[in-house]
């Protein structure tokens, strides 16, 4: 269980960083900071530094988040406090999403149609 929400902090970490960089810059520009020797190419190394920066600014981002008194520790309080408050966030997103006539009741029609369309998309995703 350890295991698995690390792979997934890291998932969602990596993901985070990148669209910071993507919400803030062009395509054209995020290449530009990638080719740090401007011979219109990303080596190996360009691409790897890069995405240890924003891994590390991620990083970074996320401590300052769950550091909600800002005194450079995050204690057990802080860290379950942020945990459930995005919890309770993405429950209601989704619960939003099921609830097709926005009643505040999920019927069994919403809930089925619901995941249909979740096993639609991984058939979908096998597919290809």
């Amino acid at each position: 269980m350890k295991k698995r929400l690390f792979i997934m902090s890291l998932i969602v970490l990596f993901w985070f960083s990148f669209s910071l960089v993507l919400a803030q810059d062009t395509p054209k520009k995020v290449f530009s900071q990638m080719d740090s020797d401007k011979d219109g190419k990303v080596t190996r190394d360009e691409f790897t530094a890069v995405q240890m920066d924003l891994a590390r600014k991620g990083r970074e981002a996320r401590f300052n988040q769950l550091d909600t008194d800002k005194d450079g520790k995050i204690t057990r309080d802080e860290f379950m406090a942020v945990q459930l408050d995005e919890a309770q966030r993405i429950g209601k997103a989704r619960f939003s999403r099921i609830d097709r006539n926005k009643d505040g009741v999920l019927t069994e029609q919403e809930v089925t149609r619901r995941f249909r369309l979740i096993k639609d998309t991984m058939e979908k995703l096998k597919q290809e």
